[in-house]
């Protein structure tokens, strides 16, 4: 992680957190898919996680509705809003 970053990173991700929050409170999905993002850790954390880049493709291929690093790190989170995609998602 950097010590500094840009305010124009630190704004993009902190004006989604009320979207986020609401969609994850109304079941929105696709609030969720458009304001899911983030600028401050997530481009330093994905490089080194084990496989991101081929977990996310694998998520992405299933119309995952929001994908993200949860916590420091060491969790890959997939939202999806056909439980039907679950099983694709096992093969």
């Amino acid at each position: 992680m950097p010590k500094e970053i840009k305010l124009q990173d630190a704004i993009y991700s902190m004006s989604r957190i009320g979207s986020v929050i609401k969609a994850f409170e109304t079941y929105d999905l696709e609030l969720l898919n458009k304001v899911m993002g983030d600028k401050i850790h997530e481009p330093y954390r994905k490089e080194i996680i084990h496989e991101y880049h081929e977990v996310r493709e694998i998520c992405e291929k299933i119309d995952s509705s929001a994908f993200f690093i949860s916590g420091s790190g060491s969790t890959l989170m997939n939202i999806v809003s056909d439980t039907n995609n679950i099983e694709k998602n096992k093969n």
